[in-house]
């Protein structure tokens, strides 16, 4: 018998089939975004500002080199003889008031808004045209008293005791003042002046006269203060209250207490540095039909002076 040959059997895997994905839904290219640049205002403003500060910068260095150059060239040209050294001016100490102890019998004084009143015993003064003006009503009590000087102690209470005259400087801080007091029945007249911007001592006696002295002009009443504040002019009376008469003019420098009389005179007026012109006061010939004094002669040549 012939044998059947049997090729063997070959299984064969199946091969799975892979399901083709469906295709997504088509979409549009993928486009790249580009971010936009941020806003450049703010960054033209910075540059726009630093730029006017260079040239601001700019301009100023060239001016500040320009007027260094130019004072250097001045100060090269300027012959030594030209130069002048500057000396700082020094400053004048502020005001202040104060005074010595007060007694029964001490001349002081205050001030309300910016007026000097002097004061001695009840009576309180002001400054007046000619002499002081007594004030009838001051509330005392109430004010800020600074002493001034003192009464002789051996004054005669009952006659007169009292102040004559009383001038403030240009700067209303300073003042002159005159005091008059009764002593072995002779008046004894004393000029004084304040100095508000001294620490101490602000008190200075200038002169003093007795009524019944070698003086037969010696009751003084300050007339004018020299616009500096460095001299004076007192216009001395033979009496006070007595009847008309001219006085005689005394100048004094109230920094080195010099002073001289000069006669009477019908004008004066002070100049800088002591100086002054006046006229010597001479009068015209006239008629009286009682007491009086004749007009003074305007003819008379003008006079100067220095004290």
């Amino acid at each position: 018998m012939e044998e059947k040959k049997v090729s063997p059997k070959i299984e064969e895997t199946p091969i799975e089939e892979t399901p083709v994905a469906a295709p997504s839904s088509p979409t549009l290219p993928e486009r790249r975004v580009e971010e936009m640049p941020a806003k450049k205002s703010s960054k033209f403003k910075f540059f726009i500002i630093g730029l006017i500060l260079l040239i601001l910068l700019f301009f100023i260095g060239g001016f500040a080199y320009y007027f260094k150059s130019m004072n250097k060239i001045q100060e090269n040209s300027t012959p030594e003889s030209v130069k002048e050294e500057v000396i700082p001016t020094p400053q004048k100490p502020q005001p202040k008031d104060s005074g010595i102890e007060m007694g029964e019998n001490t001349v002081s004084f205050t001030r309300v808004d910016g007026d000097v009143y002097l004061r001695f015993g009840e009576d309180v003064y002001k400054p007046g045209e000619d002499a002081v003006e007594l004030v009838e009503k001051f509330a005392t009590e109430s004010a800020t008293w600074y002493g001034l000087v003192d009464a002789p102690e051996d004054i005669d209470e009952k006659v007169f005791n009292d102040v004559l005259s009383i001038k403030v400087f240009p700067d209303g801080n300073n003042f002159l003042f005159v005091t008059r007091f009764t002593v072995d029945d002779n008046w004894v007249l004393t000029a004084y002046s304040y100095d508000a911007y001294k620490d101490s001592n602000k008190v200075n006696e200038l002169f003093s006269f007795e009524s019944g002295g070698k003086e037969d002009f010696p009751v003084p009443i300050v007339s004018e203060i020299s616009g500096d504040g460095k001299y004076a002019t007192f216009s001395m009376f033979s009496c006070w209250n007595c009847g008309g008469h001219i006085p005689e003019t005394l100048v004094i420098n109230l920094e080195s207490g010099d002073f001289e009389r000069i006669g009477k005179t019908s004008e004066f007026k002070w100049k800088e540095g002591g100086a002054y012109d006046y006229k010597e006061y001479k009068e015209t010939d006239c008629e009286l039909e009682g007491p009086g004094i004749c007009p003074a002669d305007p003819d008379v040549p003008l006079k100067t002076g220095k004290i």
